[in-house]
């Protein structure tokens, strides 16, 4: 099982996403995702769209994650989570009533995998050194060093 640090590696973490609804987010997000070549992305693309805000849960402080009802499972892929901070916020149902600017998404080969990567951003997420970061939006190589400490 690879580290949240890892899985951000293989994922990603992309500034900038464009988007002023959720789906032209999940759109854009989906075309950033390093997938292998025979990875349907207009169909992944469906799929996240079909779930619309189930796909997401937003946490409070501007973060969603994935929802945990509803893992994006690829088994031709390792788990890999990708970081996306959006250029215009998003209006969700966020218990704090924030507007989301911070997406993570998650792409594992198992439910199992899923769920035990949700479990790392999760404990990641508990850190105020990651959480600050996140907020001010480090760089990339900042968030992921940062992720790793945390996790050991």
């Amino acid at each position: 099982m690879p580290s949240l640090e890892a899985a951000l590696r293989a994922g990603g973490i992309h500034f900038q996403v464009a988007g002023s609804e959720l789906a032209t987010v999940l759109r854009n997000i989906t075309a950033l995702l390093p997938l292998e070549d025979d990875v349907d992305r207009e169909m992944l693309l469906q799929f996240l769209i079909a779930r619309d805000e189930l796909a997401v849960a937003p946490i409070g402080d501007g973060i969603a994650i994935p929802h945990v009802r509803t893992p994006i499972v690829l088994s031709q892929s390792g788990s890999t989570a990708a970081l996306a901070f959006l250029i215009e916020p998003l209006e969700m149902a966020a218990p704090d009533d924030k507007a989301v600017d911070t997406l993570f998404f998650l792409i594992c080969p198992t439910v199992h995998a899923h769920l035990a990567m949700l479990a790392k951003l999760a404990f990641c997420l508990r850190a105020p050194a990651f959480r600050d970061a996140l907020r001010r939006r480090a760089p990339a190589d900042e968030i992921l060093r940062i992720a790793a400490e945390t996790e050991k």
